[in-house]
């Protein structure tokens, strides 16, 4: 019997320490349109810390404009595979660069 509760607890357990994490981040990750494009243009330029492309690339955006940016930055590695950063081609690091400056245009409008 109590191996049941071990396979059914902690599976379970796991599960809501997942949902709550996840609705965590949800409810703080409220970054802005200039950290947006700022994390864009330093994972681009090399200039970002290990782990920072993964924390923003993983996290969801509490705003809804800029979770579809973090989406589109996702996406990129999937539409332009594999080049120098490892992360995506040339064509797809000008789509970063492209977004970066168009999170800052709009910001500016």
């Amino acid at each position: 019997m109590r191996w049941i509760l071990i396979i059914v607890g902690v599976p379970f357990g796991v599960f809501c320490l997942f949902v709550f994490l996840n609705w965590l981040t949800k409810k703080t990750n409220k970054w802005t349109r200039e950290e947006v494009a700022t994390a864009i243009e330093d994972f681009v330029e090399g200039r970002g810390k290990p782990w920072d492309w993964d924390d923003f690339t993983s996290c969801p955006i509490a705003d809804e404009e800029l979770e579809r940016a973090r989406i589109q930055c996702l996406r990129v590695q999937q539409d332009y595979p594999t080049g120098a950063i490892g992360w995506c081609n040339e064509e797809g690091i000008e789509v970063l660069r492209k977004l970066a400056r168009d999170l800052r245009s709009e910001k500016a409008s």
